[in-house]
């Protein structure tokens, strides 16, 4: 998922954070769930980037407070608070107040470490797994 800002073609933009945002989503797709974010947006999983998807994201983002409160049911009570509100300083529609690389690499590092891997939670083998190499 592209930043709404280049959504918006505006140029020159930040690319730093414009990859800061796509980060917080890929983020918010690993803490809640694949697709979550369409799904809070209501949109297809598939999205053209235009300007009109732009300004649902801001309008979306408006309220402030919405993009935890939307996801907490998602996450639980394991999910450190801190992930969930560094996702949401990732996701801030203004790339001049996301947060800095720095500060998603210092929060990640801060962040709990798992206890076993994740093959030994979920107990997936290699023969479990099938990947799509072409599209329909």
């Amino acid at each position: 998922m592209v930043a709404p800002e280049v959504m918006r073609n505006l140029c020159p933009c930040n690319l730093a954070a414009a990859d800061i945002w796509s980060l917080g989503i890929m983020l918010l797709e690993m803490l809640c769930g694949s697709g979550k974010f369409c799904r809070l947006l209501g949109w297809p999983t598939m999205v053209k980037a235009e300007e009109a998807r732009a300004a649902e994201l801001e309008a979306f983002f408006a309220g402030g407070a919405v993009f935890p409160s939307c996801v907490e049911v998602d996450l639980g009570a394991q999910t450190p608070l801190d992930l969930v509100v560094l996702t949401s300083k990732m996701l801030r529609i203004d790339p001049a107040y996301r947060c800095l690389a720095a500060e998603v690499e210092a929060a990640m590092a801060a962040a709990p470490q798992p206890t076993t891997s994740l093959r030994q939670s979920v107990n997936v083998g290699a023969a479990d797994c099938q990947v799509q190499t072409s599209l329909p």
